[in-house]
């Protein structure tokens, strides 16, 4: 069901808390944020 979001790396999606999507120049840039846990600084 995530097959593009696998080709990337991304082992599971359900953790995904929010993205972006920007264009510079010729490039699409795509940022995912994970959820973090309670206490976190950094998303595992």
């Amino acid at each position: 069901m995530y097959d593009n979001l696998k080709s990337l790396g991304i082992t599971n999606p359900e953790e995904i808390d929010r993205y972006s999507l920007r264009q510079e120049a010729n490039n699409d840039i795509l940022k995912i944020y994970f959820q973090k846990d309670r206490g976190e600084f950094f998303a595992k």
